[in-house]
């Protein structure tokens, strides 16, 4: 959640944010980032207070901080998301095929086109390679449901029955 104050009406930006959060009766485990805006008005302090939340100061006026908050939401997000190759679940077989179909198709560019490691291959036709590109887009695009070929939808309509 982020809380966004008028830095330049809070003294206490730690003990105004308790009594903000106490008034919402949030769950103890929802994570809090307290965005102190307009930090570039003269007077305006920007001490770090004893909050136990991350504190950004940031002006929408001059954009000043805003890379700042971004990095600690992406922090945030990084925590409660960790991203790892063991996290990668694909509950269905044809998914799995699916991806494989596509990371074989990418890996061919990669050697037909020269960036693979150790490559000398280079291929003068776009049109290989735009072919392979696209085979590794529908791969994904069946995954995501983007792409519907004939044989999904059969697929999907075989375990129907439709009386008479």
């Amino acid at each position: 959640m982020l809380v966004v104050m008028d830095s330049s009406l809070c003294k206490d930006i730690g003990a105004e944010t308790c009594s903000l959060l106490s008034d919402l009766e949030l769950r103890e485990d929802v994570r809090i980032v307290i965005v102190c805006n307009k930090c570039d008005l003269p007077g305006v302090q920007h001490s770090l207070d004893s909050a136990s939340w991350p504190i950004v100061h940031v002006s929408c006026i001059t954009g000043a901080g805003i890379e700042s908050l971004f990095d600690v939401i992406r922090q945030q997000i990084d925590e409660l998301c960790p991203v790892s190759d063991d996290n990668a679940l694909l509950s269905r077989q044809r998914h799995r095929l699916l991806i494989e179909e596509a990371l074989i198709a990418l890996e061919q560019v990669s050697c037909f086109s020269g960036f693979a490691a150790g490559s000398t291959a280079k291929v003068n036709d776009a049109a290989v390679v735009a072919e392979l590109l696209r085979d590794a887009t529908d791969a994904v695009g069946e995954v995501s449901g983007a792409v519907v070929t004939e044989q999904i939808l059969d697929q999907i309509f075989s375990s129907f029955c439709i009386g008479k």
